[in-house]
């Protein structure tokens, strides 16, 4: 009851009793949907860009078995940042996001 403002966040044991218990893969999807937000949002603060501006374009490279990881999580990054389009490519040598932003919207 009450403001969602207000109300405590949910530990990870309230967490697991409403979805179940979390595997080891689903783990590592949820922290690899986190590092690709983190990279998005510095590219986002690095060009000065504010939220209300979108992103057309988000170029994702990385492992190939990490990438995999983005058939499970590209929606809810499209969403979370929006993102029009997440290209990908696979590369060694770790993680790289490269942002496009588009125009930003009249208020």
């Amino acid at each position: 009851t009450g403001s969602v403002h207000r109300t405590a966040w949910p530990t990870r044991q309230e967490l697991v009793s409403a979805i179940g218990s979390v595997g080891d893969e689903a783990l590592a999807t949820w922290s690899y949907a986190r590092e690709v937000l983190v990279e998005v949002r510095k590219r986002r603060s690095e060009a000065k860009q504010p939220l209300k501006v979108p992103i057309v374009r988000a170029a994702i490279a990385d492992a190939p078995e990490r990438l995999g990881r983005l058939d499970a999580i590209e929606a809810d990054l499209r969403s979370a940042m929006r993102i029009d389009a997440i290209a990908r490519s696979p590369r060694s040598g770790g993680l790289s996001v490269e942002v496009a932003f588009g125009a930003a919207e009249s208020a």
